[in-house]
């Protein structure tokens, strides 16, 4: 008699990191996936996202998470829940909230919330208001007959090498940094994230339990060494100065700044080179089938 595969629905089904889940557990083959889709919200880029996924098997059910009663319905049958939103307060609490209320309803085991961040039992609230956000909704497990697994893989590397973070101008040839040099920060490839969640949905053994894991853990002086040899290029290691005038800076961009994310990108980037997010343990060996990506090759393949 065939096992019984794990059920799961995915929520935020066409954003960058709840696409790649959906993909991996497909690969995987040992779950059956349903995803919600929010109804009117479903623009031509991503409807050939889910009719890709839909091919591979995967199924949906239209809800929101600003309706329970179409939650309900979505969490019938389901094992385990994936949240992979994003998005305010009414997204990242409220709606998360109503979920999870729904799941419990519906005799769902697990859910995995929205983290998939730095080790947030590590912070204080305000370190990081974006993931302020995270911590609060965390605090509704306790009540909850459901059972959090939450993923911590520190930055992503995808957007910790982009243009959208402070760290690395390709076209000055300058990678920034604040501290020392000597941190070990955590960076993880979106693409491993999603493997490594797609594990954790089917790994019974993690209810009620996090999982931690990075595809690397180099300090700044050894990822200047990576992106130099990867790439080919010279890169300028220009210090910004230190973890305490960084906060200093995000205070002030508190006051001025136009665009939160201004200061609330630096307030990842201080979780990271302060080391207060760092994942002081790794569960990597817990999935060796999984080969996370190293900065190198991840570089290498920016700049064919």
């Amino acid at each position: 008699m065939a096992e019984k595969k794990t059920t799961v629905l995915i929520v935020g089904i066409t954003g960058w990191l709840g696409n790649q889940v959906a993909h991996a557990l497909l690969d995987q083959g040992n779950a059956t996936v349903s995803a919600l889709v929010r109804p009117g919200a479903i623009t031509p880029e991503k409807g050939k996202k889910i009719s890709d996924l839909q091919a591979r098997g995967l199924t949906t059910a239209t809800g929101d998470l600003s309706d329970p009663a179409s939650l309900a319905k979505a969490c019938e049958g389901i094992d385990v829940v994936v949240s992979a939103v994003q998005g305010g307060a009414e997204v990242i609490i409220e709606g998360q909230r109503n979920l999870l209320a729904a799941a419990e309803a519906a005799g769902v085991k697990r859910m995995i919330p929205s983290v998939f961040s730095v080790d947030l039992t590590q912070l204080d609230f305000q370190d990081n208001v974006n993931l302020d956000l995270r911590k609060t909704f965390d605090k509704s497990f306790a009540s909850s007959k459901v059972a959090p697994t939450s993923v911590y893989c520190g930055g992503f590397l995808d957007v910790i090498l982009s243009p959208r973070f402070p760290m690395i101008d390709w076209e000055k040839g300058i990678m920034r940094y604040w501290g020392d040099g000597n941190q070990p920060l955590d960076y993880t490839a979106v693409s491993d994230v999603a493997s490594y969640t797609a594990a954790a949905v089917t790994d019974s053994g993690l209810s009620g339990k996090p999982l931690r894991v990075a595809g690397n853990s180099l300090t700044m002086t050894e990822m200047h060494r990576s992106l130099e040899k990867a790439s080919g290029r010279s890169l300028e290691a220009r210090s910004l100065g230190t973890v305490e005038e960084l906060h200093l800076l995000i205070d002030e961009k508190k006051r001025t700044a136009t665009n939160p994310w201004e200061w609330i990108s630096l307030q990842y980037t201080w979780c990271m080179v302060s080391g207060k997010g760092k994942l002081r343990t790794l569960d990597n060996a817990r999935y060796p089938q999984i080969r996370p990506v190293s900065v190198e090759s991840f570089v290498r393949t920016m700049h064919r």
